[in-house]
């Protein structure tokens, strides 16, 4: 099965606010994984939250994802396999299909599955 995503980005986002080279903003990598994870925690059950069951492997960024004047769009391309789900993050550039990320979100057994555990934010700012 294949599902398809199309996200606005737009240039006044934090992460693109604070990400612009040569006077144009782009995407860093942590944006693509930001997109993986909403796509992904939509797709999770109530049952399930403060668990992140998806280690993200065979993660490319081939191309960066810039964005032109205040807003562009990207499409996140989830393909489902029996092993979990191969991903593509594209856009349009003058027509022209480009791909920015790709990687692979191999299903985990039960026991590779672990909480994700909270940070004491307060602890690491007074060390």
């Amino acid at each position: 099965m294949r599902r398809n995503e199309r996200v606005l980005l737009r240039s006044d986002h934090f992460l693109l606010a604070n990400h612009v080279v040569a006077g144009r903003p782009i995407l860093p990598a942590v944006g693509y994984l930001e997109m993986l994870l909403q796509v992904l925690a939509g797709s999770q059950d109530s049952g399930s939250a403060g668990w992140f069951p998806w280690k993200v492997r065979d993660a490319f960024w081939l191309t960066p994802l810039r964005v032109n004047g205040e807003e562009s769009h990207a499409e996140l391309e989830m393909e489902t396999t029996p092993q979990g789900y191969r991903y593509q993050i594209q856009s349009s550039d003058e027509g022209e299909r480009v791909t920015h990320a790709s990687g692979f979100l191999p299903h985990l057994k039960l026991g590779e599955i672990s909480p994700v555990k909270a940070i004491d934010v307060e602890a690491v700012r007074r060390a």
